[in-house]
């Protein structure tokens, strides 16, 4: 395994998780039938996860590379966009009118 993957924190560990299966094509979802995981054990000393087995396998088709930005573990909006929003929401505008307004000004 990657040297990387010797000293993870628990965020860190699940935030590399989506990164890789966003990079790979995988949607990553806790409860689903496809045999792909990661093992992780807790080298308490260290206070760190580190990676003791990983499965690969995968019982589904994978996102093509032009289509990872849909899936939803891997959507992400800007601090600008989510002021927005919310700011619409204030005003009891929807979320896509509220980016048609702040897209024209």
């Amino acid at each position: 395994m990657p040297p990387r993957w010797e000293s993870l924190i628990p965020d860190e560990a699940w935030a590399f998780w989506l990164s890789y299966g966003g990079q790979k094509g995988f949607e990553v979802r806790k409860r689903t039938n496809c045999q792909v995981h990661m093992n992780l054990i807790m080298d308490r000393k260290k206070e760190v996860m580190k990676v003791s087995g990983l499965i690969l396998e995968h019982n589904h088709t994978l996102h093509l590379q032009e289509t990872l930005h849909l899936m939803v573990s891997q959507r992400k909006i800007s601090e600008v966009q989510a002021f927005e929003i919310e700011t619409g929401d204030d005003a009891g505008i929807g979320p896509k009118a509220a980016h048609l307004i702040f897209r024209d000004h």
